[in-house]
């Protein structure tokens, strides 16, 4: 295994605030590509 994260898909649930979106920020930048799930849907579909 490389190690790398690139090409990975993770799913974050609550990812639209809070920890969650500091976590996909953190997992977009290094490559992964991000399904967020929350419960408010606006602030989910914020970049």
């Amino acid at each position: 295994m490389t190690g790398g994260l690139k090409g990975r898909v993770a799913v974050v649930a609550g990812g639209g605030a809070g920890i969650g979106r500091a976590i996909c920020i953190r997992l977009a930048e290094k490559g992964v590509r991000i399904i967020v799930a929350d419960i408010n849907h606006e602030e989910g579909k914020k970049e």
